[in-house]
């Protein structure tokens, strides 16, 4: 996973890897797809999705890595991304070909050592493209709102689009 920076979303300079070099040594991020890094509890965590083939969790106490990889292949299709609810707790949601899933993630510390688990994932019936490729998810809250915004159809679909719910209570 490449990582570049910017002060200003214009003019990027090299980092380095964020994880790996997209070779054989490191096969999950052999076609890392979105990935998307939040910080929770003193870490940085990534995540990655391969072209539907699930998605791998990895921290850092950098932004820019290097990232070390803290779960197994969590499953899902693709776009994994992270959702920190207004208590303080950690989901995880990902596409599916039909909707969105998420799950709650739970960080412990052990002697300097993360032990990372993940609930049952549970589907958002709000967030669908009807019987479209769904992909992208993300999630908001705004205003006593809680958005989950999502594309679909495939990104080099004509009918590629964009769609949203929401509602005045938490989605998750």
């Amino acid at each position: 996973i490449p990582c570049w920076v910017s002060e200003n979303l214009v003019d990027w300079e090299w980092a380095g890897w964020a994880y790996g070099k997209g070779n054989k040594e490191n096969p999950e991020t052999t076609i890392a797809c979105a990935p998307e890094v939040i910080f929770y509890q003193g870490w940085f965590y990534l995540i990655e999705s391969q072209t539907g083939e699930g998605h791998y969790v990895f921290r850092s106490k950098n932004p820019n890595g290097p990232f070390e990889r803290v779960s197994e292949n969590l499953g899902g299709k693709i776009d994994g991304t992270f959702y920190l609810a207004d208590d303080g707790e950690l989901y995880m949601a990902s596409a599916t070909l039909t909707g969105i899933a998420y799950r709650k993630v739970t960080v412990t510390e052990k002697s300097g050592t993360a032990e990372i688990s993940f609930g049952e994932p549970k589907s958002l019936e709000s967030a669908t493209l009807s019987n479209a490729w769904t992909e992208g998810p993300g999630y908001f809250t705004r205003n006593g709102y809680s958005y989950v915004t999502f594309t679909g159809n495939h990104v080099d679909s004509a009918a590629y689009r964009v769609g949203y719910s929401y509602t005045t209570s938490d989605f998750i």
